[in-house]
């Protein structure tokens, strides 16, 4: 029954991580746009929002091994350092895409202008971290003990 939670808990958050992201790199991309002049209503808005969530399953594909590993790392790290216990599974959520992000970066797009648009600069990568983080909440509360 603990295996049945655990799964299930990870899948609640990958699918949180994954919703957040598109949502946050959505809004970024959105308002970098509209700085520079684009005009967008807020259907068209929530028109590319559903079409991002919808497109981008391969970036949560990578969110979600890397979520794997570092919830792995978490459990580990947690029990031999005890302080951080509170907050090892947001933490490791929050840097398991940030460092997915940047093995994207670094490996496929060859340190280039930026695969990930929504994450190009430092608001939109610490947005994208806070979607790690809130996936790595939900794994904390749906957790098995």
């Amino acid at each position: 029954m603990k295996l049945v939670q655990a799964i299930f808990a990870f899948l609640a958050a990958a699918a949180t991580t994954y919703v957040a992201s598109v949502f946050f790199y959505t809004h970024q991309v959105i308002s970098l746009e509209t700085g520079v002049g684009a005009v967008y209503t807020t259907e068209q808005g929530l028109q590319t929002l559903l079409l991002n969530l919808q497109g981008f399953g391969q970036l949560g594909a990578v969110f979600s091994i890397a979520l794997i590993i570092g919830f792995i790392v978490a459990f580990a790290l947690k029990r031999l350092i005890k302080p951080l216990a509170m907050i090892a599974y947001p933490l490791a959520g929050a840097a398991a895409v940030v460092a997915a992000i940047y093995l994207v970066e670094t490996t496929m797009a060859k340190g280039g202008a930026g695969a990930i648009w929504g994450a190009r600069d430092p608001i939109g990568l610490a947005l994208q971290g806070l979607a790690g983080a809130f996936g790595g909440t939900v794994f904390a509360l749906l957790r098995p003990r």
